[in-house]
C-alpha cells in the first residue's frame, strides 16, 4: 500500500486535470454559436451599433474564444484593393444574426432596431406616420430621423444563448392623442434618411462603408 502522502499527491493532480478538462469543455460550449461561416452581427462599442458579418475563424486562446469576423457593409483597402473588413473579437462582442420577422407594422413606444449607418441601432418609435413611415428615437445619438418599416425590425436582446424580447414601454394616453394629430404637419421636424449626413467612422481602418439605399 503506498504511503498516505502519494495518495494526497494524486488525488490533489487528479483534482487539477478535472477542472482543466471542464473549463475546455466550457469554452466549446460557448463557441457553439458561432461557428465558421455562420452569420452574425458584431457589436461597435464606440458607437452601440450592431454590423452585420459572418465568421471566417475562430480559436481558444487562454481560455477565451476568440473570433475573426468579416464584415458586409465595412470595407477598407488592402493592397490597393477594397476589401470587406476583418477584425477579431471576442464572444461577448457578437450575436447571431437576429431572426427574420413578419412584424407588419409599429405601435407608438415600441423598441426597435433601424438600419442607420450600416448597422443596426437601438431606439424607439416616437411617432406612427403614413406610407409606412415612423419616426424613431435612437437611443445612442439621441436622434430623430424617419424610417420606412422596411428598414425597422423589432428590438430583440441575445441572452443567455436564446433571443428574448425587449420590454414594451406603455404610451401615455394623451401623449399619444397629441402626436396623432400632429402627424401630417411633422415633416419638416425630423430628419430623413436622405437627408442626413453620414458619420464619418471613426474606425481609421474602415473609411468606406456600404450604401444599402444604392441596391
Amino acid at each position: 500500500m503506498p504511503p498516505i502522502t502519494q495518495q494526497t499527491e494524486h488525488l490533489q493532480t487528479s483534482a487539477i486535470d478535472f477542472s482543466e478538462t471542464n473549463e475546455v469543455c466550457i469554452d466549446k460550449q460557448a463557441i457553439a454559436h458561432f461557428q465558421i461561416g455562420a452569420e452574425v452581427e458584431i457589436l461597435s462599442t464606440d458607437d452601440e451599433i450592431w454590423y452585420p458579418g459572418k465568421v471566417v475563424d475562430l480559436k481558444l486562446c487562454e481560455g477565451l474564444e476568440e473570433l475573426t469576423v468579416e464584415y458586409t457593409t465595412l470595407f477598407t483597402y488592402q493592397h490597393n484593393r477594397l476589401q470587406k473588413l476583418q477584425d477579431t473579437i471576442t464572444a461577448d462582442k457578437i450575436r447571431p444574426a437576429t431572426p427574420t420577422s413578419d412584424q407588419k407594422s409599429f405601435e407608438m413606444m415600441d423598441k426597435v432596431e433601424a438600419f442607420y449607418n450600416n448597422g443596426w441601432s437601438s431606439g424607439q418609435i416616437s411617432m406612427v406616420l403614413g406610407d409606412n413611415t415612423y419616426s424613431v428615437c435612437l437611443y445612442t445619438s439621441m436622434e430623430t430621423i424617419l424610417f420606412k418599416h422596411s428598414d425597422l425590425r423589432i428590438h430583440r436582446e441575445w441572452k443567455d444563448g436564446v433571443w428574448k424580447m425587449a420590454d414594451k414601454v406603455k404610451p401615455d394616453k394623451k401623449r399619444k392623442a397629441a402626436a396623432s394629430s400632429q402627424n401630417s404637419g411633422m415633416d419638416n421636424v425630423f430628419l430623413r434618411r436622405s437627408e442626413r449626413v453620414t458619420k464619418r467612422s471613426r474606425d481609421t481602418k474602415t473609411p468606406f462603408k456600404y450604401d444599402r439605399n444604392r441596391l
